[in-house]
């Protein structure tokens, strides 16, 4: 189990990201800000994000799509050898609480968090 790194911006010219090679259940702290999942590998991946603060099943209402079930998370795919940046405020339902499961992750992917 690995902990995806955030990064906050801080009006530096140059700030590094540490990526971290996904392990399948991982995790990170609840964030507002990018997520990028990097798949450096030669299949699509599938990603499901699932804060600690849901709870299933439930039911939200989840701005631009209206009332979801958000029990079961989030799933995004990510394709061979393309970054995904996925937005976590706008999909806060599923991301809700303290810490945020990101399952589905292989060695090929690696992922952070720019706030």
């Amino acid at each position: 189990m690995a902990t995806v790194n955030k990064i906050v911006k801080d009006g530096s010219i140059k700030q590094e990201v540490t990526p971290v090679t996904l392990t399948g259940t991982d995790d990170f702290l609840a964030s507002t800000g990018m997520l990028f999942v990097n798949n450096t590998g030669g299949s699509n991946v599938t990603i499901t994000l699932l804060g600690d603060g849901v709870t299933d099943p439930a039911n939200a209402t989840q701005c631009g799509l209206g009332n979801v079930a958000t029990g079961s998370g989030y799933q995004v795919t990510v394709t061979a050898g393309v970054v995904a940046q996925i937005r976590l405020a706008s999909i806060s339902a599923f991301v809700a609480g303290t810490t945020v499961a990101l399952t589905g992750g292989t060695a090929d992917c690696t992922a952070w968090i720019i706030e």
